[in-house]
């Protein structure tokens, strides 16, 4: 039986993880995968085609590779039984529709997915007191990454007052003993044998900007329970300036993890998600009014139950505006329901791709047009899409028609403990951006953050020094 050839082609100025998906999903349908790399361009100058073609040589799903001219004489020479493009150009004029006829070929168009993180979840690490990094050299030469620079950066992030805008959650991990399944009902048996309380949420993000050195202010609401006398008393100890209000009908959340040999077994939420009481709001504005003219930088750190209502946020960025403060923004929608695009005008977004899709209701295009929109949409100056095991994406806006974006692959080689990762990077690479590194450097410093912490059991805030 005669082998399948398909071929893909473009510019691939960075090759990223949404080139790989193209590849794979090439690879269902042919046997041998050719890819050109288009000489002209509009990068060829700074990126040329030669540079180009070094990392498609050195992606294992590629057969056979090379520099090409012009599609058409690609097409001539190859043969294929089928091209492959991605979604985004499923319903464009693309050139391969007039060429079909004569020379015979499929023409596939690949679905935009989001990426996951099943490759680091293949077995359970044992805790490690060191760690190593994976470098990413090529990243660093293409971004001129000075380490001194960061040094220096690390020097003033003392001298940076943050105001921290979220939702409070407790994170509770019940470590169990697993003793078989009832023989009654087919359930799994386990016993209980101890359990340890984290901050978590927004609370951990301030936990964080304060161990690096910053002077924080924390602004939250919390039930009128034990659970919210954790918190404050956790919080207090660190030194963070807290102004949370606490409401009558409000439940401080609580997620628990039932976990056997260092893997989750069952969630269970304890979470209270309606909007704060418009008395809260005033009272917070208020608050923020008053020490606004020593804030350098906030940050909204929104799990979606219930601070940061369209109003709040409105008014917290007019003020930001007015004060010439920077203003970094995540914007959690896992098990909740969240909307990116309610932050406009802020310096630095930080959402996942699955958040990027949800925001912008598009499961098709690939990822720099998607950074591209919410960049344009929102009037965004920076923007990490973070993309778990794959590391992540970072878009800087220079003008109106020019987007720079790049991708910095994960610098974690192994996890202890997945949670927290996009918690360390906010508070990291935001403090880093308040400080003027640019923001090549500081989603190096965010990723740096996000693999210390993974290799760390339990959200606990990361030193300066780690």
């Amino acid at each position: 039986m005669k082998k399948k050839i398909a071929i893909i082609t473009g510019n691939f100025f960075v090759l990223h993880s949404g080139h790989i998906r193209l590849f794979k999903f090439a690879k269902e349908y042919a046997d041998f995968l050719y890819v050109g790399v288009n000489r002209n361009s509009i990068s060829s100058k700074t990126n040329p085609p030669e540079d180009r073609l070094l990392s498609i040589q050195n992606c294992q799903l590629v057969d056979s590779c090379e520099i090409i001219n012009s599609l058409k004489s690609y097409i001539k020479k190859i043969k294929p039984d089928i091209i492959v493009k991605g979604s985004e150009f499923r319903n464009k004029n693309n050139e391969e529709q007039f060429l079909k006829k004569k020379f015979n070929f499929e023409l596939l168009f690949s679905k935009g997915v989001s990426g996951d993180i099943k490759n680091l979840l293949d077995k359970p690490k044992e805790k490690k007191k060191d760690f190593k990094l994976n470098l990413p050299f090529d990243y660093v030469r293409r971004h001129n990454i000075d380490n001194a620079l960061i040094k220096k950066s690390y020097k003033n992030f003392h001298k940076t007052n943050v105001a921290v805008f979220g939702d409070i959650i407790i994170d509770e991990y019940i470590e169990c003993e697993n003793e078989g399944i009832s023989r009654e009902d087919v359930a799994i048996v386990v016993n209980k044998k101890n359990k340890k309380r984290y901050i978590g949420g927004a609370s951990i993000v301030a936990a964080h900007l304060k161990s690096f050195g910053a002077n924080v202010n924390f602004f939250s609401v919390g039930g009128i329970d034990q659970k919210y006398n954790f918190v404050k008393n956790t919080l207090t100890k660190q030194k963070i300036n807290i102004f949370i209000n606490q409401e009558v009908h409000r439940k401080t959340s609580l997620k628990q993890r039932y976990r056997v040999n260092g893997k989750s077994l069952l969630r269970v939420n304890e979470i209270s998600n309606h909007p704060i009481l418009i008395n809260t709001e005033n009272e917070i504005l208020n608050n923020f009014s008053k020490i606004i003219k020593n804030i350098n930088l906030v940050v909204f750190s929104d799990f979606n139950y219930g601070l940061l209502t369209n109003s709040l946020i409105k008014k917290v960025i007019s003020l930001c505006k007015k004060n010439k403060i920077k203003i970094v923004a995540d914007c959690q929608s896992s098990s909740q329901i969240g909307d990116i695009t309610k932050y406009k005008y802020v310096d630095l977004l930080t959402p996942t791709e699955h958040e990027l899709r949800i925001g912008l209701k598009n499961n098709n295009d690939n990822l720099t047009r998607l950074s591209n929109k919410i960049i344009d949409m929102n009037s965004i100056k920076h923007l990490i899409v973070k993309l778990g095991a794959n590391g992540n994406l970072t878009s800087r806006l220079l003008n109106k028609n020019n987007l720079i974006t790049d991708e910095l692959p994960s610098l974690a080689l192994d996890y202890v403990d997945l949670m927290g990762a996009g918690d360390a990077l906010l508070a990291s690479s935001s403090l880093a951006l308040s400080t003027n590194l640019d923001i090549w450097h500081s989603s190096f410093v965010g990723s740096i953050a996000s693999a210390i912490q993974i290799n760390t059991e339990g959200n606990k805030p990361i030193s300066l020094k780690q």
